[in-house]
């Protein structure tokens, strides 16, 4: 960007001294052309600018987006570490009382049941996150096929074309007989 505004000063000082070697008839209408450059050079530096700051909104919302995915995830494991935790905490009294639930001992059932649900979850995420075949396959089934054939009907047609005006002819032919 600094390098073109920069060729583009070059060749305004070069339209200067040409102007004042044209005389100062010419230097009016060097003054103009000088004006318009100008102009130009500063619109294009206003929207340089402007793209600039458009890529650094872009920047920092997909930054904020990324924070909120990241806090999500992080609230998200926060809680299945405390499930995880009251699952297997024991209770701290040895002798339970009629309104205290006693926390059951993990078992290795349980454990194992648990671990089977989280890969299941794992296995829907990354399912849906993988493409599928639909998004795969070509939108028309038989794009390919039209792609081989139209050579030879192209073929065809010329053939049928003069077999149709050979036809007509014949029977003109036996029309004026």
């Amino acid at each position: 960007m600094e390098v073109a505004a920069l060729e583009r000063r070059r060749r305004l000082a070069g339209l200067k001294g040409v102007a004042e070697a044209a005389g100062a008839a010419d230097a009016s209408a060097a003054d103009a052309r000088k004006a318009d450059l100008d102009n130009v050079v500063e619109k294009k530096e206003d929207e340089d600018e402007e793209d600039m700051e458009d890529e650094e909104n872009e920047n920092e919302n997909e930054n904020e987006k990324e924070k909120e995915n990241e806090n999500e995830n992080e609230d998200m494991e926060e809680k299945e570490q405390k499930d995880v935790t009251a699952t297997i905490t024991p209770t701290l009294s040895s002798d339970p009382t009629p309104t205290q639930n006693p926390m059951p001992m993990p078992t290795v059932e349980i454990e194992a049941q648990r671990l089977i649900e989280a890969s299941k979850r794992q296995r829907e995420e990354t399912a849906e996150q993988q493409l599928s075949l639909a998004d795969l396959a070509p939108k028309k089934a038989n794009w390919d096929l039209k792609r081989d054939l139209e050579g030879k009907t192209a073929e065809l047609e010329g053939q049928t074309q003069a077999a149709i005006t050979r036809l007509i002819r014949q029977r003109l032919e036996a029309q004026k007989n």
